[in-house]
């Protein structure tokens, strides 16, 4: 209902009136809120732990890696001798572990006679078939067979011209078994520490002058200590 004056005007006024109402009774005027995005919860206390172990392996040496320690090599017959030692390994998911060992260029042990001496170099080359047990733990066993190559080679150096300088080298092929630990330090890096038995055949003789003053090869064994690191 409008209301108008009368009066020259009043067809006017009705006029504006009308469209008035008209505008604010049919006019929708729409409003567009922006939604601001729903905050991001954090994960509940149980997932959390997965998700920081979800790219940690099961197995301290899964996948490719590389390690570098020392090493105690022992003959029956021979001093210890203590060298670096350099691995590369390939671990698979389901705990089993092939591995390639080198060892060498580390103390000599030196041999006496009373026609001179003789110090003896040994370098062992090892491939190795594992496994590993405990998947996900701290504290990984391990067992496997090894076979490869011991190279012993013999430098003497005589005490008069009676007694000259000789040097010689021979090989062995190498068989045994090998145990060990390795001990996650992080997700991709562990202590490893293992003992390799093994018998080297042929034995090799030492002589200075024609006198026999030790034995490399037969049984021995190689003790070694290292960090692995996997990628």
């Amino acid at each position: 209902r409008v209301e108008v004056t009368s009066g020259p005007g009043a067809a006017a006024d009705l006029a504006v009136k009308a469209v008035e109402l008209l505008r604010g009774s049919l006019l929708e005027v729409k409003v567009q809120h922006h939604a601001s995005p729903d905050p991001v919860s954090p994960p509940p206390g149980d997932v959390r732990p997965l998700m920081a172990t979800a790219d940690r392996p099961s197995y301290f040496a899964e996948r490719f890696g590389i390690s570098a320690g020392v090493t105690a090599l022992r003959n029956l017959d021979l001093a210890a001798a203590y060298a670096p030692a350099l691995r590369i390994s390939w671990g698979l998911p389901s705990g089993y572990l092939f591995r390639l060992t080198a060892t060498g260029f580390g103390s000599s042990p030196t041999l006496y006679a009373v026609e001179g001496q003789a110090q003896t170099d040994q370098t062992v080359v090892l491939a190795e078939a594992l496994h590993a047990f405990r998947p996900g733990a701290r504290l990984q066993p391990f067992a496997g067979v090894a076979a490869g190559v011991q190279r012993v080679h013999s430098s003497g150096t005589g005490v008069s011209s009676l007694f000259p300088d000789d040097s010689g080298t021979t090989e062995s092929a190498v068989a045994g078994l090998t145990g060990g630990l390795g001990i996650r330090l992080v997700s991709r890096l562990a202590l490893v520490l293992d003992l390799d038995a093994f018998v080297s055949l042929p034995r090799t003789t030492i002589l200075i002058a024609t006198r026999p003053v030790g034995r490399a090869g037969g049984l021995a064994a190689l003790a070694t200590a290292g960090i692995s690191a996997t990628f």
